[in-house]
């Protein structure tokens, strides 16, 4: 296996620094390096400790990363304070400006820093901090093979993965980079990597969450039924919002042909991803078999239950039978209402396409109102990845009751989201709605151009298949 494909980003401090100070002009940075290279010697120190500790410090942390008495930090930030390099807040200080600190940060050494690093993380340890107050110091200064050090990482992603899945994928990244490559580490290697692909997916880096899926179905043993079905369902998830279909597909029929029983419980994720395939590609028939197929598991949890009830009603409504599409959206409302929010999150992909049905049998205030809840789940848990499909659908709903004025901003955003996250289906979707609503303001133009764009992402998509959201772009 081949460490250099997982990917190792640098934390969100790393990255903000470079992209500062990359930006600022040679004479802005000359002329800051002028005033921390006039300050005394221990007044230098201090104010590389400083900006290694983070945006806000105490003098307690940053004597601990620069290795000197706590009295002496104390006399220096007078200095800094004196010279307007620091401003006091409370019992702490901050930079008077984060160019400053940028500034004092990379003035120090690169092995000092590091250094720094680890005496900042060790301070923080000794006082409790949580794993994700640690995890920017251990990213910067942990050895490879120091495995508290991943313990650390994995417990900070997975503080973070619900409201920052870009900054878990980060630090899991990291954690992955320092653990040594060897069949004792494997089961480690193996739940990183789900957790990596989950907060990639979540966060809409989709190649990444695709290729370290694909990583995880290669390390998992044949006989981990559960966790093969979660690297399976997302890498067929990222397979098709990348715009593979048929792959997405091969993937979930190969993982359940190798199951020994098509009708373990396990099985489950493998077909209520499948029903989603193929309800995109508009294959009602297959879609409402693999729901079939579901039905005969025995203990089925209550997600998967409300996950299998939601996508019936497309299906239900491509055949004509809106009846049964009307009670599969009371089932629907039954299941939900007894689910929480974390239960309802690993399906939200599923909730998508339950809104777009019940917009298709004409619930447009109903779907309205439950848009608006799934909205608020997906961005208080950071789901990049299906806000665009929700705020398309959402334009859409508010179009059609002729709240135009409202509805045009949910379409601009589905679009500036789904053009973020590099989905060709989801800009599709969200250039359809645009289109839609502008053509019922009287936007005439300015509709065809969007519903003309809106057909080529799903062009470039690599699908061999039908697609149900470039047929709606095209019917647009």
């Amino acid at each position: 296996m081949n460490i250099g494909r997982v990917p190792a980003p640098r934390d969100a401090h790393s990255e903000a620094l470079a992209s500062m100070t990359a930006e600022v002009p040679d004479t802005v940075r000359d002329a800051l390096l002028m005033e921390l290279t006039s300050l005394s010697g221990i007044g230098q120190l201090v104010a590389k400790a400083a900006a290694v500790v983070g945006d806000e410090f105490e003098p307690a942390a940053v004597a601990a990363a620069g290795e000197i008495a706590e009295a002496d930090a104390l006399t220096a930030l007078d200095e800094l304070v004196a010279r307007d390099v620091v401003r006091p807040d409370a019992a702490r200080f901050r930079f008077r400006h984060p160019l400053v600190r940028h500034a004092a940060y990379a003035s120090a050494k690169a092995g000092w820093r590091m250094g720094a690093h680890g005496r900042a993380a060790h301070f923080l340890r000794g006082k409790g901090a949580q794993p994700q107050m640690l995890a920017h110091h251990v990213v910067n200064s942990a050895p490879f093979g120091d495995l508290a050090s991943v313990g650390e990482l994995a417990s900070a992603a997975q503080a973070v993965v619900s409201r920052a899945p870009a900054t878990a994928a980060h630090w899991l990244g990291n954690a992955l980079r320092l653990l040594p490559e060897n069949e004792a580490t494997r089961p480690t290697r193996c739940n990183l990597l789900l957790a990596l692909g989950n907060a990639q997916l979540t966060s809409g880096q989709l190649g990444a969450g695709r290729d370290t899926a694909r990583e995880a179905l290669q390390l998992l043993p044949a006989e981990d039924l559960a966790r093969r079905a979660l690297a399976a369902r997302l890498c067929a998830t990222t397979e098709r919002m990348l715009g593979s279909r048929e792959a997405a597909k091969a993937v979930l029929l190969a993982e359940l042909r190798k199951l020994p029983d098509p009708l373990v419980v396990e099985a489950a994720p493998l077909y209520i991803r499948l029903a989603v395939e193929y309800v995109g590609t508009g294959e009602a028939a297959e879609c409402a078999r693999m729901l079939a197929e579901i039905r005969k598991l025995d203990h089925l949890d209550p997600p998967a239950a409300f996950a299998t009830a939601a996508l019936g009603v497309m299906p239900a409504y491509i055949a004509g039978d809106i009846p049964g599409a009307l009670d599969l959206l009371d089932e629907v409302d039954r299941r939900m209402s007894g689910l929480t929010v974390a239960e309802i999150t690993p399906w939200m992909d599923v909730t998508a396409w339950l809104c777009w049905a019940e917009l298709m049998v004409g619930r447009h205030a109903q779907a309205v109102t439950r848009l608006d809840r799934l909205i608020e789940i997906a961005r208080s848990t950071g789901q990049q990845f299906v806000l665009a499909y929700l705020l398309a659908a959402k334009a859409f709903a508010l179009g059609r009751l002729g709240r135009l004025a409202a509805a045009a901003p949910a379409a601009e955003e589905a679009c500036d989201i789904a053009r973020l996250v590099g989905s060709g289906e989801a800009q599709t979707m969200s250039l359809t709605a645009q289109a839609l609503v502008l053509a019922w303001a009287g936007e005439y133009p300015a509709a065809l151009k969007a519903a003309s764009e809106g057909r080529r992402p799903a062009g470039r998509a690599r699908s061999t298949g039908p697609c149900w959201p470039a047929a709606r772009a095209a019917w647009c």
